[in-house]
């Protein structure tokens, strides 16, 4: 199937995206030989490689369009396989077809609007429809007579000449490709027309957050979902084809491992939720670092991670690390020489919450210890050794006057 070949310059370059558009939506392919924008340039830059194409057999036929169309068409007649025809209302087009046999249609892009220039397009889409058919076979009354069908000149040629009477078929040479997309984009031409027993071919993009979930092609056409390029395939197509891709919300996962606790977890939640994860540290472990893979972001609060917003399948390591331990000192300022310390020393070092003590003892049987602290002892023992001092619980430091007393 031949592709309808374009060519304008700046003057015309509007005018030529609106045909190729009418032409797409029609089911006619076409090779656009420029110019692509509105930038000032030279016509004859465009039209000789349309004109080369025709000539070659590469396309067939052409449109060209310029300000005035008159000077494409010059430069278009120069070639001698090219018979160029300026129209500017549909009656035109339609005699240079019938009795010119003109192979580029030009149009004014200046004097014309796009109702007139569609109009003077159906002239032209009465020619190529036969663009749109492919010869499929031929039965003729008398079974001895066969022939050939020439697809250039769209003519069947008998190899007898006798009277007769012959049947031609055709089959569609393009069909046309639609797509419904639920929670996505086909980023290609929706519809899309392609050629005969061709896999056809869909750059689809999700929604943000959203996954392919399941297609559905009428006739019950198969296709086939590339998650790697995001591309939908239909293959072999015969026929018309309307398909229902339908994308749905992600389901991700967040993984939890706690190093020095407990709540090795895997939480899930749907693409733009929250999701929580109930940790425990270790006793005396308190929380260190928490990372979480893709770019994932965590808060850590009673004992709980939380992501607040799930973006991606995520893997989060919480490791608890150990509590610092305070330390205490009771501290014995003043010991008269009469007085020795036989359990504990003058300075003795306690942790946060446990128990200290000393004992003390007079050198003689007539003397005896009296304290004095900055926190009262919770207990004080007179004991077969000598005077027990304890203190529960320390959270400070503490200092102790020691005084000898006669008994």
């Amino acid at each position: 199937m031949k592709k309808v070949g374009l060519a304008s310059d700046h003057a015309g370059f509007e005018l030529k995206e609106f045909v190729k558009t009418w032409l797409t939506e029609k089911g006619y392919p076409c090779k656009d030989f420029g110019t692509y924008s509105t930038e000032s340039c030279d016509y004859a830059d465009y039209a000789h490689p349309l004109a080369l194409a025709i000539e070659a057999g590469e396309c067939g036929p052409g449109v060209a369009i310029c300000g005035s169309g008159e000077g494409i068409s010059m430069t278009l007649n120069k070639h001698q396989g090219i018979r160029a025809a300026l129209c500017w209302i549909p009656e035109i087009a339609h005699l240079s077809r019938q009795h010119n046999d003109a192979n580029v249609l030009v149009m004014p892009g200046r004097f014309i609007d796009h109702e007139m220039a569609e109009k003077i397009l159906d002239e032209l889409g009465n020619e190529t429809d036969k663009y749109k058919y492919k010869f499929s076979l031929v039965r003729c009354v008398d079974a001895t007579v066969s022939g050939q069908f020439n697809e250039e000149e769209w003519k069947f040629v008998p190899n007898v000449e006798k009277d007769t009477t012959c049947n031609l078929f055709f089959v569609n040479s393009t069909y046309e490709v639609t797509l419904t997309v639920t929670n996505g984009k086909a980023d290609d031409n929706n519809p899309k027309y392609i050629e005969r027993e061709k896999d056809g071919e869909f750059k689809i993009i999700p929604s943000e957050g959203y996954k392919f979930s399941e297609v559905q092609c009428s006739d019950e056409k198969s296709a086939t979902w590339n998650e790697q390029n995001n591309t939908l395939t239909i293959n072999a197509i015969m026929k018309n084809v309307a398909c229902k891709v339908v994308f749905t919300v992600k389901e991700l996962k967040m993984d939890v491992t706690v190093v020095n606790g407990k709540g090795n977890t895997t939480e899930t939640a749907k693409y733009g939720e929250s999701v929580s994860a109930i940790v425990e540290p270790n006793e005396g472990f308190q929380k260190g670092e928490l990372s979480c893979t893709n770019d994932q972001v965590a808060d850590f609060k009673d004992n709980k991670i939380t992501i607040s917003k799930l973006t991606d399948n995520t893997k989060c390591t919480l490791t608890f690390i150990e509590k610092p331990v305070k330390k205490y000192s009771i501290k014995i300022t003043t010991l008269p020489d009469t007085i020795s310390i036989i359990k504990g020393s003058k300075e003795n070092t306690i942790e946060e919450g446990k128990t200290g003590e000393f004992m003390l003892k007079g050198t003689s049987d007539n003397i005896k210890p009296s304290i004095k602290c900055s926190v009262e002892p919770s207990k004080a023992e007179n004991t077969t050794e000598g005077y027990k001092y304890t203190f529960l619980n320390v959270t400070k430091d503490i200092t102790c006057e020691v005084t000898a007393v006669a008994e």
